[in-house]
C-alpha cells in the first residue's frame, strides 16, 4: 500500500488506503498499446477515497459508487477501504462482453472517418475489507478530480505514409454520452489525456494530408540583379578603345 489514513466520524473509524497504480515505461519500445497512469494519480485517489468514505459515513448521496461498497461501509464501523486503478487494453473478441453492443456502436458512430485502433478498459475499483477479508468490491464511475492517463503505442501505429500526418483521439462513452477527448503527443512518443469519468474508451486516429505551399500564382520571379550597372556602357567603351590602341601599336612596330 502507498498510503493510509483513518477517517473518523461518530463511532466509525475507517482506514483508507491506495494501492499501486499501473504506470507506463516510456523508455522501452512496445509491441502493442499499453496504458497506465502516473505517480500523481496516487494522491488524487487518496483524496478521493477519503472524500467518498466520509460522504458515505455521513449519509450523503454517492450514487457514483457501487451500491455494494456503500452498503459495506455503512454496515461496518471499522473497515479498510482501498482504491485501485484498472488500465487495460481489450481484445476484439472481448469487446461486447466488456462494454456492451450499444456502447461499441456509439464509439464506431463517433469515429466517422477515424480509425479505431484500440479499446481501453479504464476503471476505478474500491474494495472494502473487514478484519482482512474482502466484504465488497465495486467500481467508482466518477471522480471529483481528473486523472491523467498515458498510452504507449507501437511503432507501426506511429507510421504514416509520406505527405500525411496522423492525429490521435480518445473517444469516451459515459452514461450514454459520447465525448471526444483531446490527446497530447509527448516528447517521448507517448500519448496522454485526462478524464474524471470511467466507462467505455477507445483510441482512434485520423490521417490528413500535410499543408502544401500555394504556388498557383505561377513560377516565382527571378531574383533581380541588385548590383550597380550605371558604369557598364563606359566600361565597354574603354575596352574597345584599349583594343584599338593595341592594334595600332602592333602595326607601328611591324613598320
Amino acid at each position: 500500500f502507498v498510503s493510509g489514513k483513518k477517517v473518523k466520524v461518530d463511532n466509525y473509524e475507517t482506514e483508507v488506503k491506495v494501492e499501486d497504480v499501473p504506470t507506463v515505461d516510456a523508455s522501452k519500445p512496445v509491441e502493442e498499446v499499453v496504458v497506465g497512469t502516473n505517480l500523481a494519480t496516487k494522491e488524487v485517489l487518496k483524496e478521493t477515497t477519503e472524500t467518498v468514505v466520509d460522504a458515505i459515513i455521513k449519509g450523503d448521496d454517492v450514487n457514483y459508487v457501487d451500491e455494494k461498497v456503500v452498503e459495506a461501509i455503512e454496515n461496518n464501523k471499522t473497515a479498510e477501504v482501498s482504491t485501485s486503478i484498472v488500465a487495460e487494453v481489450i481484445d476484439e473478441e472481448d469487446l461486447e462482453a466488456t462494454f456492451g453492443k450499444e456502447n461499441i456502436e456509439k464509439v464506431e458512430n463517433a469515429a466517422k472517418d477515424k480509425t479505431v485502433a484500440q479499446y481501453l478498459d479504464l476503471s476505478v475499483i474500491m474494495t472494502v475489507k473487514v478484519n482482512g477479508t474482502i466484504v465488497a468490491e465495486g467500481e467508482v464511475s466518477d471522480l471529483p478530480k481528473a486523472i491523467k492517463f498515458t498510452i504507449a503505442i507501437p511503432e507501426e501505429l506511429k507510421a504514416v505514409k509520406d505527405g500525411y500526418e496522423r492525429e490521435f483521439y480518445i473517444i469516451r462513452v459515459h452514461d450514454g454520452e459520447v465525448d471526444l477527448i483531446p490527446v497530447t503527443v509527448n516528447d517521448d512518443g507517448t500519448l496522454s489525456f485526462e478524464t474524471d469519468r470511467f466507462s467505455t474508451y477507445a483510441l482512434a486516429y485520423e490521417d490528413t494530408a500535410k499543408a502544401v505551399a500555394d504556388n498557383s500564382a505561377g513560377k516565382p520571379e527571378k531574383s533581380p540583379n541588385t548590383g550597380d550597372n550605371s558604369m557598364a556602357p563606359f566600361a565597354v567603351a574603354g575596352l574597345v578603345l584599349a583594343a584599338m590602341a593595341a592594334v595600332v601599336a602592333t602595326r607601328r612596330r611591324e613598320n
